[in-house]
């Protein structure tokens, strides 16, 4: 091989190597994708960091895995990241992000917050206020003022026109944020959570049908007494909606008067709501709470069954499901109702 050659060969070598070694200080300068100037990022207690980092990718958040993984190589950093919902600039350079997921967000002046599933979004409101984050009514006024995304449907008839889609999880808030920041952050988390679930059940959730899926998980979270009879009342919903036949859930009536009652009398299944399904034909007009992941799942894929009633057995802890009038009535007056 000729000295030219080799000088060429050489040439392109030491080229592809400054390009190689310019894209990875790219990388590690700038490893965020995104064009928005903050990401959000959840990290469960069974993420790793190269599982969080696979998940990125795949959410195309973040540039090349595998230059990032060099660099942890390189730098000797041991992996371990703390979960929580993060929200992080995408100016931040890699050696800043590892820091921030790795000390978690104690560090940076945070407030631990649980929003339990079913809370509808007066109780995230009380919530937040005894965390110190929002006083109630800020938060209501935020809620109430703020810019609706396209999938759900505005009406001056709903009681909150974001309630079911502020997604039930653990944040971690800063202190100094403001509620527009909260709503912000969990409309997001919804959104998210949305797509993984769609993902996992390998279907396409088109935007028009998202607030009827979630108005149903939102009874069926509110009816339900166990993650596993879930679908089972997704099936008595379908059902009756097929029928057709009012829904009469009582947790729609307990909505709509706005204070939780134990027991419903004749008076409280009249009152006249758009979300109160003993008086009309349909769903009601929005969700009534925030469902949380198993709950969508079972809006998405409901059981198949010919139930159409279902009663509380209180001595087993869970409901009775049955297609027969007659069974439904013997069972109540067994059950003490």
């Amino acid at each position: 091989m000729g000295k030219k050659v080799i000088t060429i060969i050489l040439v392109f070598f030491l080229i592809a190597l400054a390009g190689g070694i310019f894209y990875y200080n790219t990388v590690v300068n700038n490893p965020f994708s995104s064009d928005e100037e903050k990401v959000l990022i959840t990290i469960e207690k069974e993420d790793t960091l190269y599982k969080l980092l696979g998940s990125l990718k795949e959410e195309g958040k973040i540039k090349n895995t595998a230059l990032i993984k060099i660099y942890i190589k390189l730098n000797n950093i041991d992996g371990n990241i703390k979960p929580g919902t993060y929200e992080i600039s995408t100016k931040d350079n890699l050696a800043s992000f590892l820091n921030i997921i790795s000390q978690g967000n104690e560090k940076e002046n945070s407030i631990r917050v649980t929003i339990p599933e079913g809370f509808d979004v007066e109780k995230i409101a009380k919530t937040l206020e005894e965390n110190g984050l929002s006083t109630y009514d800020e938060f209501i006024n935020a809620v109430k003022g703020y810019p609706i995304p396209e999938y759900i449907t505005l009406s001056t008839e709903k009681k909150y026109n974001l309630e079911g889609f502020l997604f039930p999880d653990t944040y971690e808030f800063k202190k100094d944020s403001v509620p527009e920041d909260i709503i912000r952050i969990m409309l997001t988390r919804f959104e998210e959570v949305l797509q993984e679930i769609a993902k996992d059940q390998n279907t396409q959730i088109p935007k028009e049908d998202i607030e009827r899926y979630i108005i149903m998980a939102s009874m069926i979270e509110k009816e339900a007494k166990t993650k596993e009879e879930m679908s089972t009342i997704a099936s008595v919903i379908y059902n009756r909606l097929e029928i057709p036949m009012k829904l009469q859930i009582d947790a729609t009536v307990i909505y709509a008067l706005g204070e939780h009652k134990e027991i419903l009398t004749y008076d409280d299944l009249k009152v006249i709501s758009p979300y109160n399904t003993y008086i009309i034909d349909t769903l009601p007009i929005g969700p009534i709470a925030s469902p949380g992941r198993e709950a969508i799942k079972a809006a998405l894929k409901p059981d198949t069954t010919n139930y159409i009633y279902y009663l509380y057995n209180p001595e087993a802890g869970n409901h009775y499901f049955t297609n027969d009038y007659n069974d439904f009535l013997q069972k109540k007056s067994e059950f003490g109702y």
